[in-house]
């Protein structure tokens, strides 16, 4: 069977419940893909958990279908971090152009699971992008901050340096929708076309899963708005200098206040959101978001 269930488990003695997902064969190769992303550039889990960090210190990541989850955050990372320049990653579901000498040159991993194609390839050369971790964090901020979410979509599958555009992931989706039913297998005639919303993250073996689908435009705003601001203190030598006691205003108690990755993932204080002040330029602001 294609299907996964989700079941309910309860503990007799204390009456507590947990529910757990049976079958989920797709979240296998899901996990394997990441653990090769992240195998293959040591950066890319230093990125990703200051991001998830991030954004669940200030509300945008969660377990709720309206907020993004950590699977979503790593493929947004991954997305990046194939599309700086030069890039740090490759797209390890295509074949390299220029394989390793001594490695097979078919794929690592080559299985159909649940109907879907999960084709990885292991034998793309290292990078040449030898940026630090912070300075991709930075780019990581100013490339969402200026993402054109309304018209583009994330999609890690597609090797482009090019922007992967909403149409595209929904050709794809529709394609593989008409190739499924007309296959005859009653499971996979039930797919449904990709599901757009306020942020499209597209699974990269089930196309037609929109990881964000429960997104909405309110979120989409605070992303953008959380991302423009995280670039902007990058931008001032106050997130590159540990603050002085003797030059700082203390908090209330007594301790100093959080600077550089510090300020960007540490939870806001008390019950509102915490605003930090930088006073700059309108071509300075101007510079960093129409790159």
């Amino acid at each position: 069977s294609h299907c996964s269930l989700r079941s309910m488990l309860c503990q007799r003695t204390t009456g507590r419940r947990a529910f757990g997902i049976v079958n989920n064969r797709l979240a296998v190769e899901n996990s394997r893909l990441l653990r090769m992303y992240a195998q293959f550039d040591r950066r890319v889990p230093l990125v990703v958990h200051a991001v998830r960090a991030w954004a669940t210190n200030h509300g945008l990541s969660g377990s709720s279908a309206s907020l993004l989850s950590g699977y979503s955050l790593s493929l947004l990372v991954i997305a990046f971090l194939q599309r700086t320049r030069p890039p740090v990653l490759p797209c390890l579901q295509s074949p390299p152009s220029c394989p390793v000498p001594g490695k097979p040159t078919g794929p690592v991993v080559s299985s159909m699971t649940g109907g879907w194609q999960c084709t990885v390839y292991d034998n793309h050369p290292p990078g040449v992008n030898f940026d630090t971790p912070d300075t991709l964090l930075h780019d990581f901020f100013v490339f969402y901050g200026a993402f054109d979410f309304g018209t583009n979509a994330v999609a890690i599958h597609m090797p482009s340096s090019s922007a992967v555009t909403i149409s595209d992931v929904m050709l794809l989706s529709a394609q593989r929708v008409d190739e499924y039913s007309s296959s005859g297998d009653s499971g996979l005639a039930r797919m449904s076309v990709f599901r757009q919303s306020a942020v499209c993250v597209q699974d990269p073996f089930e196309v037609t899963h929109n990881v964000n689908a429960g997104v909405g435009p309110p979120l989409l705003r605070r992303l953008v708005d959380q991302c423009r601001s995280a670039a902007l203190v990058y931008q001032t030598d106050w997130a590159k200098q540990p603050p002085s006691p003797t030059t700082t205003s203390l908090h209330d108690d007594g301790q100093l206040p959080d600077w550089g990755l510090a300020q960007l993932i540490s939870p806001p204080a008390g019950p509102g959101v915490r605003f930090l002040s930088i006073s700059l330029s309108a071509d300075q602001v101007s510079a960093l978001f129409s790159k």
